[in-house]
């Protein structure tokens, strides 16, 4: 997950070039300083699954703390 949102950052902040601070948190040893990062579909399908059970775990921890 962590990788996934210095991704994010990335794209969202330094046009999806990779900057040491990416290299220095996300341990991608597919990543090389100054050029694009890559974002397979592999990768989003797994992060999108983890958002999913991330959710469900939150929403379960709401029912309990309410009831």
């Amino acid at each position: 997950m962590c990788r996934v949102i210095q991704k994010r950052h990335l794209l969202a902040h330094k046009m999806g070039v990779v900057d040491e601070d990416y290299l220095k948190k996300a341990n991608d040893s597919q990543a090389v300083l100054g050029r694009k990062i890559t974002v397979s579909r592999d990768e989003v399908i797994a992060t999108i699954k983890l958002i999913e059970k991330l959710g469900k775990r939150l929403f379960e921890g709401l029912i309990y703390a309410t009831s």
